[in-house]
């Protein structure tokens, strides 16, 4: 279809050519042909498994919105800012909509896996010790040091600790604190192993291990998008208390952490068998669902759970995490062996929505255009 008529002259853009004939040149064209939008609102695309795979693919996430941005939007709005006899607020109106419909897209789009740990028969090729920033090895409390193995290990870095408080144990190393290489008790992954063997009754054992995200700062919600997931083997140690079982742990970007509630019953207690997928503890409703507190570790692994967080909704709404973990507490009722082999932990979450800054360089080179078509 023709454009309207404008009774204007030609807008001159560099050496004496037109804003179009310049565009030909090498600058952004108002009058090139509409294009096919169906492979740029393929947003089934964007949000497929693929996604989820690394931070690179939030990379490409982003990219392929700032394709949609240009050819849908900022082309049309120009081509009609230059050409037609359309008012400015209602150009500007139009395009804060499209602006709105595509962050909202992008945002639920936006979902990866911020730490995956697991599961991998890949990090070591023979067993290798964590680190013990502190002795005896494997009884210590909290460290913010790496105690992933510093050579021989491919996986993600970790820090936290592992301490045996009453009983017999207190104060003596672990049997086994390593990356069991192609652990059979976990179906041949590579597995973080704590183990204590002839330890007596009342004993417990409690261990915390952290995660930087690989996906930058990230954010929780009440949805299916930010889920814990932990799978793992549980050799001896049967108590099931008010202080043993399973909790989730994260850090924000002020170096803070933050522990939930106990998770209740066997399955947080895991047990002597393994099975890909299916007998793994996993949530997702962790903001209304599960009650969290403050926490310090460096206080102790057991003894610095703190006060709860009273408003989790606003608490959650503004808050930026940088690390996610679990804590696992094991008891024994009768003289024997706590041995924990823990293969696969992750944490998928929306990371922090840096698409706004990509929407706000949008919007400024749309009122640069609408400035120039007043001058």
């Amino acid at each position: 279809m023709p454009l309207p008529h404008n009774p204007r002259p030609a807008r001159r853009g560099r050496a004496g050519l037109s804003l179009t004939q310049t565009a030909r040149k090498g600058g952004l064209s108002g009058r090139r042909p509409r294009q096919s939008l169906a492979p740029y609102w393929d947003f089934h695309a964007l949000s497929s498994s693929s996604v989820h795979e690394s931070a690179g693919s939030k990379k490409k996430i982003l990219k392929k919105l700032l394709t949609v941005i240009v050819k849908t939007f900022l082309l049309p709005t120009i081509d009609q800012s230059i050409h037609s006899k359309l008012q400015p607020k209602t150009i500007m109106k139009k395009s804060l909509l499209t602006l709105g419909i595509l962050a909202a897209a992008a945002v639920g789009a936006n979902a990866v896996t911020i730490v995956d740990f697991g599961e991998s028969n890949s990090y070591v090729s023979a067993n290798v010790s964590l680190v013990s920033p502190s002795s005896p090895a494997g009884n210590f409390d909290f460290s913010s040091s790496n105690i992933s193995p510093a050579s021989g290990y491919s996986g993600p870095t970790f820090w936290g600790g592992a301490i045996i408080t009453a009983g017999n144990g207190t104060g003596t190393a672990a049997t086994n604190w390593r990356i069991f290489d192609n652990d059979s008790n976990t179906g041949n992954f590579d597995a973080i192993q704590v183990q204590k063997n002839s330890i007596d009754t009342g004993s417990r054992y409690y261990m915390t291990f952290i995660f930087s995200s690989t996906a930058g700062n990230f954010t929780i919600d009440n949805t299916s998008s930010s889920t814990f997931t932990l799978n793992a083997r549980r050799n001896g140690g049967s108590t099931i208390s008010s202080t043993t079982g399973l909790r989730w742990v994260l850090q924000d970007t002020a170096n803070n952490y933050y522990i939930s509630e106990l998770n209740d019953g066997t399955a947080a207690q895991f047990g002597s068998s393994y099975a890909s997928g299916t007998t793994a503890v996993s949530q997702s409703s962790l903001v209304t669902g599960v009650s969290w507190f403050n926490y310090n570790p460096a206080s102790g692994i057991l003894g610095g759970i703190g006060s709860a967080i009273s408003d989790q909704a606003t608490f959650f709404g503004t808050t930026q995490f940088k690390s996610a973990g679990f804590w696992y507490g094991a008891g024994r009722s009768t003289n024997g062996n706590i041995d924990m082999h823990f293969a696969d932990f992750s944490l998928t979450a929306v990371p922090e929505p840096t698409t706004w800054a990509l929407l706000a360089g949008s919007l400024t080179t749309l009122m640069i255009f609408r400035r120039r078509r007043h001058v």
